[in-house]
């Protein structure tokens, strides 16, 4: 039987593990090829445990002040670091939207609630994409099309999620503040 403490200390060893993935440089999405612009490790709790990995990819044309512009197509990947049971991602990414929602919640919360539901579990590798049009909100899961909530409102959300004032810090600043240098 393995002590409270030994445990205690399985689990910082577990936490501090450099967990990540190589991005890929560009990304295609429909009719549009975009570019790197940052990556980041998503981390949680007290004891840093990797959570997942985010890539955000944006058009070359872009530049780093304007990435977090509704008017422009960009994507967010995110690759699973370690494994989260289904219910959690839908529970974790309703109160998201509902956190960072401003205009026409209820419309936005009422399309994304059976695409969340619906949510896969997550396995280490998984992959979850959005693909932010100024209008729509695409999301694929491990590559293939799994749902779109329609509307600017859902646009804004899922950008200002990542790099709007309210987003966590250590992500906006990744995302935002520190492009990738070529």
């Amino acid at each position: 039987m393995i002590g409270s403490t030994h445990m205690f200390f399985v689990l910082l060893l577990l936490a501090s593990q450099n967990l990540s993935f190589q991005p890929h440089p560009t990304i295609d999405v429909g009719d549009q090829v975009l570019s790197l612009r940052a990556s980041m490790v998503k981390e949680a709790t007290i004891l840093k445990i990797s959570v997942y990995q985010i890539d955000m990819y944006v058009s070359k044309e872009i530049p780093a002040s304007s990435s977090a512009s509704q008017a422009s197509t960009k994507a967010f990947l995110l690759t699973f670091l370690r494994n989260i049971k289904a219910e959690k991602l839908a529970s974790s990414w309703l109160q998201d939207l509902q956190l960072y929602c401003e205009t026409n919640c209820e419309t936005l919360l009422k399309q994304a609630r059976p695409v969340a539901n619906a949510l896969p579990e997550m396995e280490k590798g998984s992959t979850v994409l959005y693909v932010v049009r100024p209008t729509s909100v695409e999301v694929l899961v491990n590559g293939k099309p799994f749902g779109t909530i329609s509307g600017a409102a859902a646009s804004q959300t899922v950008s200002d999620a990542f790099l709007g004032p309210k987003a966590p810090k250590d992500v906006r600043k990744a995302l935002v503040l520190e492009p990738r240098r070529e």
